[in-house]
């Protein structure tokens, strides 16, 4: 996003810090930063829109984001175990010696490998 010099330390530990703020459902808290250093003029419109764009995304799943709650009642906060599943499912169905599939037919074997 080019915050402070992006690459530079400095926003590499805002980053940090508001990765921390986000782990620990403090999502409101990270919002309103955003809102200020978005307000607060130096940065082109281009950033401007950019920023706005994370913005609406934290608003619109800030319900989704209580990350504190998951890790207590000891639940996954990253998609690492379901796209390894993912791929490891396809991959037994799809990749099998000799398989060559159609974009439609690998489709439809999805569909019905999911059915099951």
């Amino acid at each position: 996003m080019g915050l402070n010099g992006e690459g530079s330390e400095q926003a590499e530990e805002q980053f940090r810090r508001w990765r921390t703020m986000l782990r620990d459902s403090r999502v409101a808290e990270v919002i309103e930063e955003l809102v200020k250093l978005r307000d607060g003029g130096g940065m082109s419109a281009r950033r401007r829109h950019e920023l706005q764009g994370q913005i609406n995304y934290l608003r619109s799943n800030r319900e989704r984001m209580d990350y504190r709650r998951y890790r207590r009642q000891g639940l996954p906060i990253g998609s690492g175990a379901v796209e390894s599943a993912c791929k490891n499912v396809v991959g037994a169905r799809l990749k099998g010696s000799g398989m060559i599939w159609s974009p439609g037919g690998a489709q439809g074997m999805l569909v019905q490998r999911q059915s099951r």
